[in-house]
């Protein structure tokens, strides 16, 4: 029986206290008008991290966020505007294989304001 942590047990707190500490820099950087822009893109970071530990694990992404809750994810996140996030696998914009996006301020998929984690 082998004793000690594994990758995931030790990297989860870290991730969650850098997470944190990066929220309140942005925050003492002004928050203003882009700060629902920039959660939205820390929670994509967040969704995409989780998601990669899910593939370690398994050796394939999740097909929705919902798997990921529990051990990768305390609960899945929602966005500014009460929204879920929308989380597609196998992914058709996004190299690493995941898309991950909000609907933005106007809340509908598929519009200008959408936040995204692939480059258009």
């Amino acid at each position: 029986m082998k004793v000690g942590f594994s990758l995931t047990s030790l990297s989860l707190p870290v991730m969650a206290f850098a997470v944190a500490v990066l929220a309140w820099v942005l925050c003492l950087s002004g928050c203003s008008e882009d700060s629902e822009t920039k959660q939205v893109a820390l929670d994509i970071d967040t969704i995409e991290y989780a998601a990669e530990l899910y593939k370690l694990d398994h050796r394939s992404y999740p097909d929705s966020i919902v798997k990921l809750k529990g051990k990768y994810l305390e609960q899945a996140p929602v966005d500014p505007w009460g929204n879920d996030y929308y989380f597609r696998y196998p992914g058709l914009r996004n190299r690493k294989g995941i898309d991950i996006w909000s609907g933005g301020p106007d809340e509908e998929s598929g519009t200008g304001d959408d936040i995204v984690n692939w480059k258009e």
